[in-house]
C-alpha cells in the first residue's frame, strides 16, 4: 500500500512538472499578429458632453399668464453636444461620431477604436468636426 502511495505521488509530480514545463514553452512561443509591416493604434476617449442651450427673454403677457412660481424672465431649452471625431493616420482617415450615454445623452461619452497603421513612423492627428 505504502509503495503505491509514493508511486502515485511521483507520478503526479512528474506530470506536474512537465505540464509547467509545456506551458512555459507554450508561453515564449511567439505568435505572429497581422501582417509583418502593419501595427494597430487604439484609442480610447471618454469626456463629459457639453450643453447647448438656446434661451429668451420672456414678455410680460407670458410672465402674467404664469403661475407665480412658474415666473422666470429668462426661459431656456437645450440638448447635448453630439461629437464627430477624425483621425488621420497615413492619410487614411477614420470618422466616429460620438454621443453622450442615457436617455438625454448627458452622461459621459465613451470611445474607444482601432485604427490600422503601417510600422513606419506614422503622422497621427485628431480634429474636432
Amino acid at each position: 500500500m505504502r509503495a503505491r502511495r509514493i508511486g502515485l505521488r511521483v507520478g503526479a509530480n512528474t506530470a506536474t512538472a512537465g505540464m509547467l514545463v509545456l506551458l512555459a514553452r507554450a508561453s515564449a512561443t511567439p505568435l505572429p499578429v497581422g501582417g509583418a509591416s502593419m501595427s494597430r493604434l487604439r484609442m480610447s476617449w471618454t469626456a463629459r458632453p457639453e450643453r447647448i442651450e438656446q434661451c429668451r427673454t420672456l414678455a410680460a403677457e407670458e410672465l402674467g399668464s404664469r403661475g407665480e412660481h412658474m415666473r422666470q424672465q429668462v426661459e431656456c431649452e437645450g440638448r447635448f453636444a453630439t461629437y464627430a471625431l477624425t483621425v488621420e493616420v497615413d492619410s487614411s482617415a477614420v470618422h466616429e461620431q460620438v454621443r453622450g450615454a442615457g436617455l438625454r445623452h448627458d452622461r459621459f461619452e465613451y470611445l474607444t477604436t482601432r485604427v490600422a497603421a503601417s510600422r513606419s513612423r506614422s503622422v497621427v492627428s485628431d480634429r474636432p468636426c
